[in-house]
């Protein structure tokens, strides 16, 4: 009887792994909770059975270091109301990486509880934009919004193509792994790039498709020639989508080409590619530019997290964008950490991206872990240098980041 209790016990931080995307969909107030809590049960059962050995590691020592930077950057923060609840409660992502494997640990590795909840969640989710594109609401009568955009049940928020990209693929990869159905496989992935593309989220869509390239291309278990097939299939397949489908045309070629014509990369007229006028043009141009702008007068340190949306004010910039130049953050994920933390707090983020990356990409290729590699994907996907991207640092991008990590974390942990 004790050991079922025990096992319950530790079963039960499981399913709250595996409920934190569905309650996402409400906001970030239930899941930072169940994060807490996630913490609770790991600190209750550390300081019970004296278990300090799991604090003793390389990745939890030099997160506690970017911390401890975090903190600094908040003595010299232009505004240390608006960074305080960031840089502390940037804390609480070190410990659950710790949590989510000393309980994944206690369960022998075995991650069927948490991707059979993300399996439901997605299918439900998955349906429901389907069906909102179809009738212009979801199945509660929700509204997007916004314009020719779905949402599903975030209503007004256009975050679901964030979370898509976030839990799809390493679900589909444990089933994969679980299952061997190479011909489900290719299915869920193809109606996961249609869904992608209707919900008409460029950023995400583009890496979201990203992402299945990547593991497309790094899988072992496919040969070069169904590489090839997938691929020229996969192309095709998002050109038709794109030609046939109105709204996509606008988002991810008309928009595109319009924007491009005026700022001279595809102007008849001239023959010059002005690359840099289509930037200061496009809706987040401003905002890179501003926040190049803090970057330079807090080049070392940074102004503190969250204050870009008052320094920004701050930023001398051409009068074509000056009116368009402030935002709640860059929308850009090295500028935000640049102009926030300076060129230290980005070493010390960079260095922790590329050291999870390369060990990741290392232990793949020994274990061939799909699940490993979709996680891996995601993790690229956040840091491309050329996408718009929502803040890093905000709860919601935070969580969905940081739970990806944790997952990284244990499954490296388990092929030690």
């Amino acid at each position: 009887m004790e050991v079922n209790l025990i096992k319950l016990n530790n079963n039960l931080v499981l399913y709250i792994i595996g409920l934190i995307p569905l309650f996402l969909l409400t906001g970030t107030l239930i899941p930072e909770l169940l994060i807490l809590l996630i913490i609770s049960f790991f600190f209750y059962k550390v300081l019970k059975n004296k278990d300090f050995n799991c604090f003793n590691n390389r990745t939890f020592l030099f997160l506690i270091v970017i911390f401890g930077y975090l903190i600094f950057n908040f003595t010299i923060s232009s505004d240390k109301e608006l960074s305080f609840s960031r840089t502390f409660g940037f804390i609480r992502f070190p410990i659950l990486i710790l949590a989510v494997d000393y309980f994944l640990k206690k369960n022998e590795y075995k991650l069927d509880i948490i991707f059979n909840f993300w399996s439901i969640t997605l299918i439900v989710v998955v349906f429901d934009l389907f069906f909102q594109s179809f009738f212009g609401y979801n199945l509660l009568g929700f509204e997007s919004a916004w314009n020719n955009r779905l949402s599903s049940f975030m209503k007004d928020e256009l975050k679901i193509a964030h979370w898509l990209i976030s839990f799809t693929m390493p679900t589909l990869a444990f089933f994969t792994m679980k299952n061997k159905n190479f011909l489900k496989t290719i299915v869920v992935t193809i109606i996961f790039i249609i869904i992608l593309l209707l919900i008409n989220e460029r950023s995400n869509a583009l890496k979201g498709i990203f992402i299945v390239f990547f593991i497309l291309a790094f899988n072992n278990s496919l040969n070069l020639k169904k590489k090839i097939i997938i691929s020229v299939s996969s192309l095709i397949l998002i050109a038709t989508i794109i030609n046939f489908n109105q709204n996509v045309k606008q988002r991810f070629y008309i928009e595109i080409k319009a924007m491009g014509v005026v700022g001279g990369i595809i102007n008849k007229n001239t023959n010059d590619a002005k690359l840099i006028d289509y930037v200061k043009k496009s809706n987040y141009g401003p905002h890179f530019y501003a926040a190049i702008d803090v970057f330079k007068k807090n080049k070392l340190f940074g102004s503190g997290l969250k204050t870009f949306r008052i320094e920004c004010e701050k930023a001398n910039l051409e009068p074509s964008m000056e009116k368009r130049k402030c935002s709640t953050h860059p929308h850009q994920i090295y500028l935000e950490i640049l102009s926030e933390t300076g060129i230290f707090g980005f070493l010390l983020f960079f260095y922790f991206f590329l050291k999870i990356i390369l060990k990741s990409m290392k232990v793949y290729f020994k274990s061939n872990d799909l699940i490993l590699l979709s996680l891996c994907a995601f993790i690229v996907s956040q840091i491309l240098p050329f996408l718009p991207s929502g803040s890093f640092f905000t709860s919601f991008s935070a969580i969905l980041f940081w739970i990806n990590i944790s997952l990284i974390y244990s499954l490296l942990n388990k092929y030690k």
